[in-house]
């Protein structure tokens, strides 16, 4: 993997204005292309806001829809990750995350887990997923994952098997638990991208966004870690703010030599097992 700097826009959508965010993401991209940027990643459905229920349908996009363009003409000289509901030839939409790069579509990755449990409805507005693939960059291999899916690490694993070197979650989680300790849930997707970064030798950063819709609360401290386990950033709750991060590809490598994790996996016996169990 070589050297990059990745932008981190922790970023509050305009709910249900489309144009309104198109034109805020294109404007960030400017400005974090500006500082050095090479990619920069917004939030789970920063296109159209996150609480859409029965709306899902009519604000679903595809990746080559007219309302996207400027995002692809911005991605010319940035690459740009963004997170719109997608709609599907099934007529199904689902929650999608998009790399344009280029002028062109490099990437494009549905939501395997929607949650519909407590506060959370996904499952009744918007299909599932049904692949898990890495993808090359100019800089390195990479996967993605959305939000719930960093709750099922058998993505990550199932990622950083098929070769990624760097995971990018985009997020919209809101604020829960509130304790003398702050949020539980900050600690709880925190403990998650650690561990997932360490134990797959991987870098891994999540992009979580801001503001309030429908009397929810969005927590931002979004946070990224390095394949050694070691923090790369923390940022603040609530607020918007742009980070920008510089990745090295010769930690790694380092993380990779000192460590054998990923030499010691057994495909083979995960893939018996997993047939057994699905047979059982």
């Amino acid at each position: 993997m070589k050297d990059i700097k990745i932008a981190i826009a922790q970023f509050a959508p305009k709910f249900a204005d489309i144009n309104a965010n198109v034109t805020r993401q294109v404007e960030w991209a400017k400005e974090a292309r500006e500082k050095g940027a090479q990619i920069i990643v917004f939030p789970e459905l920063s296109i159209t806001g996150y609480c859409l229920k029965d709306l899902s349908l009519d604000f679903s996009l595809k990746p080559d829809s007219e309302k996207l363009k400027p995002i692809l003409e911005a991605s010319e000289d940035i690459a740009i990750i963004t997170s719109f509901p997608e709609l599907g030839d099934d007529y199904v939409p689902r929650i999608s995350a998009a790399m344009f790069y280029k002028n062109r579509l490099i990437h494009l990755y549905q939501k395997i887990h929607p949650p519909t449990d407590g506060m959370f409805q996904e499952l009744r507005y918007f299909g599932r997923g049904d692949q898990i693939r890495a993808f090359d960059t100019s800089w390195g291999r990479m996967g993605l994952v959305i939000c719930r899916d960093l709750w099922h690490p058998e993505e990550a694993f199932i990622l950083s098997a098929d070769g990624a070197e760097l995971i990018i979650a985009p997020s919209a989680i809101p604020a829960r638990g509130l304790s003398s300790d702050g949020f539980k849930i900050t600690t709880s997707f925190e403990m998650l991208v650690y561990t997932q970064a360490f134990a797959n030798q991987v870098y891994f950063l999540l992009c979580n966004r801001v503001g309030f819709e429908d009397g929810i609360g969005f927590v931002g401290s979004s946070v990224g870690y390095s394949p050694e386990g070691r923090m790369l950033y923390k940022m603040p709750e609530f607020d918007e703010k742009l980070e920008i991060i510089n990745l090295e590809g010769h930690r790694l490598a380092s993380a990779r030599e000192k460590a054998g994790f990923s030499r010691e996996r057994r495909l083979d016996l995960f893939e018996r097992e997993i047939k057994r169990i699905n047979n059982a």
